[in-house]
């Protein structure tokens, strides 16, 4: 009877180790397969829509499974900006408080402002500049207060205000047609978000950065 008990206690050990390896591996495919499918629809998006009879401008942009930004411009160039996730058991981009995307033939059919919109990709050449060359002091003033933005060459940048600092890096995204955007600290409690910029020229050759981080004060328009 010994022998009997002690092989059903093994077997049991051996079932209960599987069974639990079996479930620690579903959430690792999961998680795999849900990069593995946002790999394959990194790139942006656009399309025009009408809310209430107003045009809207919708652009879409995958960077990666932990960097989707959904960005709404309305008729004076308003923008309203979401982050977004990847939800893997519905295959859908959500943004909160934005809509949602899924994937169809090269483009995304999105629910925005309750309408089916289809955001087709976009085709962009690669950038004239490198990081490096946005290496540089750049401001803007928001409610009263002066905000500094300083990039090295590397792509590490720092926003400093009444004492704070927030860290960040710029790299190239998107097969060197993007600069995306990372905030990575932040002393004063800032939030810490994912997004993109482009660059416009004022004075001098893309002498402004215009970020969009969503859910983040630094996004806008910083002039060098």
């Amino acid at each position: 009877m010994h022998g009997i008990s002690q092989l059903s206690r093994s077997l049991l050990v051996l079932a209960t180790t599987l069974l639990l390896a079996a479930c620690g591996g579903s959430d690792n495919d999961d998680s795999d397969d849900a990069a593995a499918t946002v790999d394959k629809l990194v790139g942006q998006y656009a399309g025009v829509y009408q809310d209430n009879g107003a045009p809207r401008l919708a652009t879409a942009t995958v960077i990666g499974a932990d960097d989707l930004t959904l960005v709404v411009l309305d008729e004076q160039d308003r923008r309203s900006e979401y982050s977004g996730r990847y939800a893997a058991k519905t295959g859908t981009f959500e943004f909160a408080g934005g809509g949602s995307c899924q994937a169809a033939d090269e483009a995304l059919q999105c629910t925005l402002d309750g309408q089916s919109v289809t955001l087709a990709a976009s085709t962009a050449k690669s950038l004239d500049y490198s990081v490096a060359d946005l290496a540089g002091r750049y401001q803007v003033r928001l409610d009263g207060e002066l905000y500094t933005l300083t990039a090295a060459s590397d792509g590490d940048f720092t926003v400093s205000v009444n004492g704070c600092d927030t860290a960040g890096n710029l790299s190239l995204a998107l097969d060197g047609t993007l600069v995306a955007v990372r905030l990575t600290s932040a002393e004063c409690g800032g939030k810490l978000v994912n997004g993109y910029l482009s660059t416009d020229s004022l004075y001098t050759s893309r002498d402004v950065l215009v970020t969009y981080l969503p859910g983040s004060e630094l996004s806008g328009y910083w002039i060098r």
